[in-house]
Parts: structure tokens; sequence; C-alpha cells
């Protein structure tokens, strides 16, 4: 897990073994979740 300050923006994202998932945190507010999946669907 890696948490980046910049100002008084925090983004926050994990390594996991489904995929990578990003959380951006805004004055104690939960802004925006951003999940990306290690696993490709083909079709």
């Amino acid at each position: 897990m890696l948490i980046l300050y910049k100002f008084d923006l925090v983004l926050l994202w994990e390594l996991n073994q489904s995929g990578l998932i990003y959380y951006y945190i805004k004055e104690n507010v939960l802004l925006k979740i951003d999940y990306i999946s290690r696993s490709f669907s083909f079709q």
C-alpha cells in the first residue's frame, strides 16, 4: 500500500491479487475509486 500526500489531496493505491485499486481522498472525503483488474477477458 502506497500513500501519496499532495496539498490536501491524498492519493492512496494498493495492489492486490485481483488488480490495482486507487483511492482519492480530499478533506477526509473519499472522492473516487478507480479499479484496474489484472484479469483480461477475451470476447
